[in-house]
């Protein structure tokens, strides 16, 4: 019987028969690996992986320019204008502002203010706060949203119940006419 069967053969251990080892032997001596096959990255896979390694160089150029431009601040960390960052690097980014804005969310540099725009911010003092990145993975750049639960419930409400009391449909006078409502 089956179970009987399991009971005996409990306690010794497997065994590989001749032919299979063989095989395994010979697979490892070209090079295999009994470890499953990963499977290939999907287009938008690499093109995420891709995104993410230019914006890996485009903010280690950020710390390069900040460092070789920069003044030591009070706390003897590079301090940089964005006046002056916008006008000697114009040829070095393709997007000062918005390198900016992702090496402040990560922690690479601080400033006032979210997005500094050319004449506006020139006077912004932009400091640099880590001299080198590890490098990144999709989770580091993903966008954290905040949902708060009075947000949601309004979301679900207007979702439910169209415009409200306060819809067009109420308020609008009906055709005299007709009685249709005029829009």
């Amino acid at each position: 019987n089956f179970r009987t069967k399991l009971k005996k053969g409990r306690g010794r251990p497997m065994t590989m028969d001749e032919d299979a080892a063989s095989a395994l032997a010979e697979r490892l001596a070209n090079g295999e690996t009994d470890e499953p096959e990963q499977p290939k990255e999907t287009k938008a896979e690499k093109r995420a992986r891709e995104a993410i390694e230019w914006t890996d160089r485009e903010v280690r150029k950020l710390i390069a320019e900040v460092k070789k431009r920069g003044t030591p601040g009070a706390d003897g960390k590079p301090t940089v204008t964005f006046g002056l960052m916008f006008e000697e690097t114009g040829n070095v980014f393709e997007a000062l502002s918005g390198t900016l804005k992702t090496a402040k969310k990560i922690g690479v540099v601080a400033f006032e203010g979210d997005l500094l725009l050319q004449g506006q911010h020139n006077n912004v003092v932009i400091t640099l706060l880590k001299t080198e990145i590890p490098d990144s993975t999709a989770e580091t750049y993903q966008r954290k949203t905040k949902t708060s639960q009075a947000a949601l419930e309004a979301s679900l409400a207007k979702a439910k119940g169209g415009f409200g009391s306060e819809s067009l449909r109420n308020s609008m006078p009906p055709c005299h006419i007709c009685g249709k409502t005029v829009y």
